[in-house]
């Protein structure tokens, strides 16, 4: 982990409940060492003054140790990491379909096409996901040929394929030979491609690839057939897929002839003068921790346009083939789950399985437990800033993920569509871990003690905060990051009780300058807590520019558990977080889905055993 050394000395303000802290200097006097040997200044302690972003914290994280308590955890955008790509660095008015992957090297790559229906596919590259090199054609169309709805997958081995849909610019419905399905490889993190490769031809839309542990991959799309009624031809679609055994080079089906591939995924939807329409498409999929496929696709209701999310599951890798425009399948499948359209999913290596979508135009999450079979409630993190159609999202590390959705704009018959791309952070049970604790506002001595919870959605400030236990008391941690300072409207408040049946809950509120208030409602009614038994001390590092991302304060906080209620293996938290930026406050900013009244949408934390 990369810090900025800053001597405590020149940058640290340090400030207690009790009355000033300095740092601590060598007495000379007291040292055995030889008088040639001691220099003429004193020694200054070298206690470094850092405050953690939230990037850098939970490093530590069990494989599938919190899949089943998804109802309480949440993910909450750091307002910190959204950007915008504008039209002009895009080349194009109307960036439609991004991808964007963390490639194997740590770096990034965004995909996207230049209109609704293509021609051209970009792709442009990002040493850390917020600054990205300028766009490159990765498939060129022409006047009579599209590609469009672009994908990619990074490999085991780190090679990239790009996976893309290409079609006539009219009536491909009558000629399925003119469509297909081609990828790209790249074996050196996206800086050259090879030449193209056809894998499927027929009618199709919207592929994507996944590979399982065993090493086979799978493209999927949305098989795409026009079925003819009394009205007209109307679009009837499924899932289907074609698998590589040998990382991608050769592919089942055959490729001389229009073909279906193998259907996975199907519904029955409306009937149009005695035809059966089908649906489930735009699928995306990923192989849980327990080897169950789970896929994520739109149902297409009717030809009004009502989507809903369906979520396809198979224990056994595909196994039953299901018949096109007959069947429907597979067995276990959660079938129109929610409002939405255009899916993507994945799972954190703690269990969660996420799903996104776009709701009512915006990119929406929920998380589902590690059978990818129950969600919680939604979240809209950029409802108000930007708008959605087919956004996605990559999960990098295991408590995070970037996403990446287009933002449309139109003056009159203008439209001009940006790429927006941010970074969700994953809010579940964390450990209060059993430590010795020195409250003097420095981090150090957390270093193995990196479980937190992150506020920082409504504005520049964020805090990421931490829990020990010491003895009999309980210690708090919050790292403030703040480039505009204000010593009165910058506060965090710490909400705790005992579990979600409790009656009463305290709140331990601090600034820059310490504790503001100690209080504990109980029943409705405010009680003061004795503060002279709470030790608190500060830090404060001062912004050397006007907007200096590591500038903020640190607060330690240790009081006895006692003070705050009778204790099991742990408690129930919310964070709040108040921020004034010269003189104009923010709305107030709390863990994602948390109510101050309703303590079941608080966050849990467990005793170290």
């Amino acid at each position: 982990m990369k810090k900025l050394f800053l001597f405590a000395a020149l940058i640290a303000l340090l400030v207690s409940c009790g009355g000033n802290v300095t740092p601590a200097v060598t007495d000379p006097a007291a040292d055995t060492t030889s008088a040639d040997q001691i220099t003429e200044e004193p020694i200054v302690d070298m206690k470094t003054a850092y405050i953690h972003k939230i990037s850098e914290l939970n490093t530590e994280s069990e494989r599938d140790s919190r899949g089943s308590e998804y109802a309480s955890a949440g993910l909450a955008s750091n307002f910190r990491e959204y950007f915008t790509l504008e039209p002009s660095f895009l080349k194009t008015e109307v960036a439609f379909y991004p991808r964007v992957k963390q490639i194997s090297d740590g770096t990034f790559i965004l995909f996207y096409q230049n209109g609704n229906h293509g021609p051209d596919i970009y792709y442009c590259l990002s040493a850390d996901g917020f600054n990205y090199e300028t766009p490159q054609v990765l498939f060129k169309g022409t006047t009579d040929k599209l590609y469009s709805t672009c994908d990619a997958l990074v490999l085991k081995n780190g090679d990239i394929l790009a996976i893309a849909s290409y079609r006539l610019a009219s009536n491909y419905l009558r000629y399925p030979m003119q469509s297909g399905i081609v990828i790209k490889r790249s074996t050196d993190n996206g800086k050259t491609w090879s030449n193209e490769q056809v894998i499927f031809r027929g009618c199709n839309w919207e592929p994507s690839l996944l590979q399982l542990e065993s090493g086979e991959i799978q493209a999927y799309w949305t098989n795409t057939t026009g079925l003819s009624t009394g009205e007209g031809t109307f679009t009837s679609t499924g899932t289907a897929i074609v698998r590589s055994y040998d990382n991608g080079y050769t592919w089942t089906g055959n490729i001389n002839k229009a073909m279906q591939g193998q259907i996975v995924s199907q519904s029955k939807t409306e009937v149009i003068k005695g035809v059966q329409m089908f649906s489930d498409q735009m699928p995306v999929a990923v192989e849980l921790h327990n080897g169950r496929i789970a896929l994520a696709l739109e149902t297409r209701l009717d030809r009004v346009g009502s989507f809903r999310i369906t979520i396809s599951h198979s224990d056994d890798n595909w196994a039953t083939e299901l018949e096109a425009f007959k069947d429907v399948g597979p067995k276990s499948k959660l079938s129109n789950y929610c409002i939405g359209a255009g899916p993507y999913i994945g799972q954190f290596e703690s269990g969660e399985t996420v799903i996104s979508y776009n709701r009512q135009n915006y990119l929406t999450f929920r998380l589902g437990d590690d059978n990818a079979a129950n969600f919680g409630d939604e979240y809209a993190p950029y409802r108000g800033t930007s708008t959605n159609y087919w956004g996605c999202f990559d999960i990098i590390g295991t408590h995070s993920l970037v996403t990446a959705n287009e933002y449309r704009t139109k003056n009159g018959s203008n439209e001009r569509n940006y790429i927006v791309s941010g970074r969700l952070y994953l809010n579940h049970l964390i450990e209060a871990k059993r430590m010795s604790v020195t409250v003097d506002g420095y981090s150090d001595e957390w270093d193995n003690n990196t479980d937190a919870l992150f506020v920082g959605s409504v504005s520049q400030a964020q805090c990421s905060t931490r829990f020990a236990i010491d003895g009999d008391n309980l210690v708090i941690l919050c790292e403030r990051l703040d480039y505009s300072r204000d010593a009165d409207g910058d506060i965090v408040t710490v909400m705790i009780t005992t579990d979600a049946s409790s009656k009463e809950h305290s709140l331990i509120a601090f600034g820059e300058a310490g504790i503001k208030s100690a209080t504990k409602q109980v029943n409705g009614k405010s009680e003061s807590l004795d503060t002279s038994l709470i030790s608190c001390a500060t830090v404060v590092v001062e912004a050397k520019n006007e907007k200096d991302e590591g500038a903020g304060y640190v607060a330690e906080i240790k009081l006895p558990l006692s003070m705050l209620g009778s204790f099991g293996d742990g408690f129930i938290c919310n964070v709040m977080l108040q921020n004034t930026d010269n003189g104009e406050m923010s709305p107030r900013d709390m863990l994602t889905g948390a109510k101050i009244s309703d303590y079941s949408t608080w966050y849990n934390v467990k005793f170290q055993q």
